[in-house]
């Protein structure tokens, strides 16, 4: 499964490789297939932070940005210097 790149684009896979190792197959998932309603979206965030909480998934490679550099993260995110989670943090002031 692909779920995206930004650094470079995906290696092209020999489908007749595919088939001589069992019924494998290859898919490309969209979170806009998955969640094209709000609700579906809050629902699949709900439980995906309850995961993280319980420690059932940890998050790792975790970046914070101050708000105030929210160009900085995009940029960076853009390039591909990051790997992870970005998140930006509001100024306590």
């Amino acid at each position: 499964m692909s779920f995206g790149t930004i650094s470079r684009p995906t290696p092209l896979v020999d489908l007749g490789e595919l088939g001589s190792k069992g019924s494998l197959f290859v898919t490309r998932a969209s979170v806009a297939h998955y969640t094209s309603k709000r609700q579906e979206l809050e629902a699949s965030a709900q439980a995906l932070f309850e995961l993280i909480v319980s420690g059932r998934i940890v998050a790792e490679k975790i970046r914070t940005y101050p708000l105030r550099d929210v160009a900085k993260a995009h940029s960076d995110l853009e390039t591909g210097k990051t790997t992870g989670s970005l998140i930006l943090v509001p100024s306590t002031k």
